[in-house]
């Protein structure tokens, strides 16, 4: 018999035991020895009460496998919940576009951003906030993409905890007043790459 065979009969058996011990039998053999009592000198009484003790403690078998079973599944859906578990980061993230083009040489078009991050991790599972992406939508410049900021102290974000985060990001290639004509969205990003769309970026103008 392998080890997983041992155990499983050994925890059956425990279950059993349990089972047995309970009020159902202790009920079921207090109605024998009534019944004994009241027919004193049946044969028959005494040999039907046996056996419906017997009977009983192999339907208590079944009911210990199913509590077996039961604690199981109970196990197993448990540890599969914890493996799909997942961050939710959500709340709000405010924007300000500031004036004034931070470069040197005023003819390279640049500008900053100031973000304010008021988020929480709603999800059961944690994560590391390691990186902000923008996503900045300019009529004037469709195809403008900015670079994906590195946060220099990413933070671990437990569930039910806070994500507070205030920063400003240098913007290459829009002008302060072209940056605040254009749509801003915050993707917050950990570091397995995972992206946290769901805080709602407010632009302060």
């Amino acid at each position: 018999m392998s080890h997983a065979s041992r155990r499983y009969a050994l925890m059956a058996g425990k279950a059993w035991g349990r089972a047995i011990a309970g009020p159902v039998l202790a009920f079921a053999g207090l109605v024998l020895l009534a019944l004994q009592l009241v027919f004193p000198n049946s044969h028959r009484v005494l040999q039907w009460g046996g056996w419906s003790l017997i009977g009983i403690a192999g339907v208590m078998g079944f009911a210990a496998q199913y509590e077996l079973w039961s604690q199981e599944h109970e196990a197993r859906c448990k540890a599969e919940d914890e493996l799909n578990a997942e961050a939710d980061i959500r709340g709000i993230v405010w924007a300000k576009p500031l004036p004034g083009n931070p470069n040197a040489d005023q003819s390279k078009p640049a500008s900053n951003l100031r973000l304010d991050c008021q988020c929480a991790n709603h999800g059961r599972k944690s994560c590391e906030i390691s990186f902000i992406r923008l996503v900045i939508a300019n009529p004037a410049k469709p195809d403008f993409k900015p670079d994906t900021c590195p946060l220099q102290s990413p933070e671990t974000v437990n569930p039910g905890k806070s994500f507070r985060y205030a920063g400003t990001f240098y913007i290459s290639g829009l002008t302060p007043d072209e940056l605040a004509a254009s749509t801003i969205t915050v993707v917050l990003v950990d570091s397995l790459g995972t992206e946290y769309r769901s805080p709602e970026t407010r632009k302060v103008i």
